[in-house]
């Protein structure tokens, strides 16, 4: 049987993302528990505490809060999803007015809670909000609950992006195929040596990933030594050429940092393939990433 193996790819991510950070929190933030929804479509799971099933085209509505003034909000999302990936957008309800867009990072379990969030301008008055799924990840995802904070200026970050044609080292059976590698099955490993990690602190890794079956999965690793700093899934993106974007959220040290990706699953299961075409490493934790 083949080993299953996985590709990673460079540099398109930035053409597809844009990124923002989000400045001081203003004032009191309302949140809005998913559990008190008004209404939903019906393959939406009411679990009690939150909700479930969430998938392309299912929404929910809730009922009309008071925004005080015309402006810019933070809106954060407490989201699970196993794979991630999936897109939604908010909307307001019985109207149609799309706010923006956020994407649904894979947290590892339906029970592990990962904030995803963004900034969209809300006008003045009582507005009804819509969380409906779109695009074509249908890895489902949960929601616990919205908080809607006004925003102070939105600042551009600092970003690493780490090209994987610029490795510093690999398995030998890891192809360089020039603008990506490709092959890379479970225990085999890619290094990247001397990054310079701005702070200690919380961390948002991201890569974009293609895969014809999905299944196995990846550690961002320490290089040269036994530590991990996290594990992500490979989805199935539907094809070698389907490219979607996973994240999770990592604990890294102020300094020079030499980092390894190594795959890693079950072997004597079929062939797959999946790809990774950008990692970033972005500054501790206030930032935004969006579908453009």
């Amino acid at each position: 049987m083949k080993k299953k193996n996985f590709t990673l790819s460079v540099g398109l991510l930035i053409g597809f993302f844009v990124s923002a950070g989000i400045g001081e929190v203003q004032g009191n933030p309302i949140v809005i528990e998913a559990k008190d929804y008004e209404n939903k479509s019906g393959a939406i799971v009411d679990e009690v505490t939150h909700l479930s099933g969430i998938v392309p085209w299912e929404w929910v509505s809730f009922n009309a809060i008071t925004i005080a003034t015309e402006g810019d909000y933070l809106i954060e999302y407490e989201v699970a999803s196993v794979g991630g990936g999936g897109v939604f957008q908010l909307e307001q309800g019985g109207v149609g007015t799309v706010f923006g867009t956020a994407t649904i990072p894979a947290t590892g379990a339906d029970d592990i809670w990962q904030v995803a969030s963004h900034v969209v301008t809300l006008p003045a008055g009582e507005v009804a909000f819509g969380v409906k799924g779109i695009g074509d990840n249908w890895n489902a995802w949960g929601l616990k609950s919205i908080t809607i904070s006004e925003a102070g200026a939105v600042e551009e970050p600092e970003f690493i992006t780490i090209e994987a044609e610029d490795f510093s080292g690999k398995d030998g059976d890891v192809t360089d195929e020039g603008t990506y590698l490709s092959n890379i099955a479970p225990w085999r490993w890619i290094s990247f040596d001397n990054v310079s990690i701005p702070e200690t602190g919380t961390y948002l890794v991201e890569y974009r990933v293609a895969c014809a079956g999905g299944g196995d999965y990846l550690n961002l690793e320490e290089g040269g030594t036994p530590n991990v700093h996290g594990s992500i899934d490979i989805p199935d993106t539907g094809g070698n050429d389907q490219w979607e974007v996973i994240s999770h959220i990592v604990e890294l040290t102020e300094g020079i940092q030499n980092f390894g990706i190594k795959g890693m699953g079950d072997a004597g299961m079929h062939g797959v393939s999946t790809g990774s075409d950008s990692r970033r490493l972005t500054e501790p934790y206030l930032l935004l990433m969006v579908p453009a």
